[in-house]
């Protein structure tokens, strides 16, 4: 699939997110000296699992150790079906794949380790990386996904594990209250969260939910951005 023409800086991310820095700064990451433990989370390199602290628990811990400051983002893809979709159909689901490309390619222009999640009929979980591979991998997997399930987006993200070098960009075509309150969780967890609105056609009316949900999301801190129909 090929992106959307639109002006995308939203995978800039919080703070240093989005942009590499050589600075060594005593953050929790993925390698060099060693930090601590905490809990497994959605998203976390299997590798990164300290066994023994895992035994002693009794539930999976992995290890955190200090690294180089390198951001992440995560590009959020709704793909439930029903009753948000129905406006645009087929058309809003391919907009918001377009967005999600345009994300991606956004992304790692700005130095970022790109991850796709998409729950859903085709769930698909691919974990953040920076490389041409990745790249490619992020493409395949947004050739093929569909829109459908019955899991709503906001009870996937709200498992992931989120920090000050992390962004979210949530991609949907009608935002809920269930997305803005994720919206919000994230925020308060240190993430840089976006919400993008792929507008799924100019004539239909916009749902007050839908603008509602924008509004609580950005009061909370988030960024959002609406792509309109004629992009």
């Amino acid at each position: 699939p090929t992106g959307l023409p639109m002006p995308l800086i939203a995978a800039e991310g919080h703070q240093n997110a989005g942009r590499p820095s050589s600075a060594r700064v005593g953050q929790r990451g993925d390698d060099e000296g060693f930090y601590g433990t905490r809990e497994y989370r959605l998203g976390d390199d299997l590798r990164r699992i300290h066994w023994r602290s895992s035994a002693r628990h009794g539930s999976l811990v992995v290890a955190e150790r200090e690294t180089h400051l390198q951001p992440t983002v995560w590009i959020c893809l709704d793909a439930q079906s029903g009753a948000r979709f129905a406006a645009g159909g087929l058309f809003a689901w391919e907009r918001c794949v377009k967005a999600a490309v345009s994300i991606m390619e956004a992304s790692f222009r700005n130095g970022a380790s790109v991850g796709l999640l998409v729950p859903g009929k085709d769930e698909t979980f691919i974990a953040p990386k920076a490389s041409e591979d990745q790249r490619w991998r992020i493409l395949d997997a947004l050739a093929r996904v569909r829109a459908g399930g019955d899991i709503p987006l906001e009870r996937v993200v709200v498992q992931m594990d989120a920090s000050v070098r992390t962004a979210l960009v949530i991609v949907t075509a009608y935002p809920t209250p269930g997305i803005a309150d994720v919206a919000v969780r994230m925020v308060h967890s240190g993430a840089h969260v976006t919400v993008v609105y792929v507008e799924p056609s100019k004539s239909a009316p916009v749902p007050d939910a839908v603008m509602q949900a924008m509004d609580a999301a950005a009061e909370a801190g988030a960024d959002t951005l609406i792509v309109p129909e004629d992009v």
